[in-house]
């Protein structure tokens, strides 16, 4: 489940970043808001729940977004909220973190 999560995070954030003006804008505005929520989650329950609005979002969208073609910046930009949200996952997952010390 969490691989096809992150499918359709990439896709909905590669897809969603380009073509330039406020659609895009837009896309890219929704995508760090799930980021923003996940980042704020400190467990596991909290980032599944996130994830599921996100794909529910994603897929609502996907008819808007599969025209689109991402700018060289948008599509890096769409890259890095991908990959701090998943450094947030991970941590509100127990993955990010070293456990303290006995």
């Amino acid at each position: 489940m969490k691989k096809i999560l992150i499918a359709v995070a990439s896709m909905a954030l590669a897809a969603g970043s380009g073509c330039g003006g406020g659609g895009a804008d837009e896309i890219l505005g929704k995508m760090r808001g799930f980021k923003d929520k996940a980042c704020k989650c400190k467990d596991k329950a909290c980032v599944e729940g996130v994830e599921k609005e996100m794909m529910t979002w994603a897929m609502a969208n996907m008819e808007k977004m599969k025209n689109m073609k991402p700018t060289k910046a948008q599509d890096e930009a769409a890259d890095k909220i991908k990959d701090e949200m998943e450094k947030c996952k991970e941590k509100a997952s127990g993955g990010g973190e070293t456990p303290p010390a006995p």
